[in-house]
């Protein structure tokens, strides 16, 4: 099937994706303490890849913000947009351990400004869980509009148990839960399968360093194309390895686009840049 595949063939040939929809759901911007960034993550350098590799849109959240001061990375988010609005999309990034008012109030600057599409979660870094009551405002403001919500784990690093993802996906119907970097190990990817299983609003994200090998196929026969993303991490990995690994996999190239692009346009309402 791989060599059947027009948009393996594209990898082959080291073209960029062209007449294709291609959507990194789970980016960052900026640097990262004691780790290798570069152009310190600047939206600049982050366009450079993305132009490189045909990706058209990338949803990202600050490293600032899941890190030591959300309030300037979700600040640092509506500044990338607002000089690349067609290319760069910002999460809104909470830290549950500060007042709801005060994450409250952060919320409704995105939403007035019209660039509220989403929330992404750092329970590791911000120093909680995804079932804390800290966080049932925001799960509540999410159900009543329709926001997803990409959490980095759900239930610790490692994930020791099953996410508890399903429970909340049955609790908040209209919620698009992500599970971030579902590819990460056999035994993370089962877990994150089982917590997406049989749950139209569950779906596993492909980020990481790492994928082994038949992993992605596996994961689209148990759970179907329509609930696995794509992300790349940038400018934290190199995109490439995260783009030939869809695009050479022995998966249509139906499937390929539903993962690349059309699930992610779907779930976060994005329109494709002109």
């Amino acid at each position: 099937m791989k060599q059947n595949s027009q948009l393996a063939q594209i990898c082959f040939a080291g073209q960029p994706i062209a007449d294709e929809l291609v959507i990194d759901m789970h980016a960052h911007l900026g640097p990262w303490f004691a780790f290798p960034v570069s152009h310190a993550g600047s939206p600049e350098a982050m366009l450079q890849q993305m132009d490189a590799l045909g990706i058209d849109i990338a949803i990202f959240s600050p490293h600032l913000a899941i890190g030591p001061d959300y309030q300037e990375g979700n600040r640092q988010a509506r500044e990338a947009h607002e000089k690349y609005p067609d290319r760069l999309w910002p999460y809104f990034t909470p830290n549950p351990g500060y007042p709801w008012p005060e994450i409250e109030q952060e919320i409704r600057r995105g939403a007035d400004d019209g660039i509220l599409i989403g929330f992404s979660l750092h329970p590791g870094l911000h120093g909680y869980t995804t079932t804390d009551e800290s966080l049932l405002p925001l799960y509540e403001y999410a159900e009543t509009h329709e926001l997803p919500i990409l959490s980095h784990e759900w239930n610790g690093e490692p994930i020791d148990d099953l996410p508890p993802m399903k429970a909340l996906a049955q609790r908040y119907p209209h919620i698009q839960f992500i599970c971030a970097h579902s590819a990460n190990g056999w035994e993370t990817m089962e877990k994150c399968v089982e917590a997406a299983a049989d749950q139209d609003n569950a779906y596993l994200d492909l980020t990481g360093s790492i994928m082994y090998y038949g992993l992605l196929e596996e994961m689209v026969r148990r759970l179907g194309a329509e609930h696995v993303l794509f992300g790349t991490d940038i400018p934290f990995i190199d995109a490439r390895s995260q783009v030939g690994r869809v695009l050479t996999a022995r998966l249509s190239d139906d499937q390929k686009r539903l993962i690349l692009g059309l699930n992610a346009q779907r779930i976060f309402d994005l329109p494709r840049p002109v």
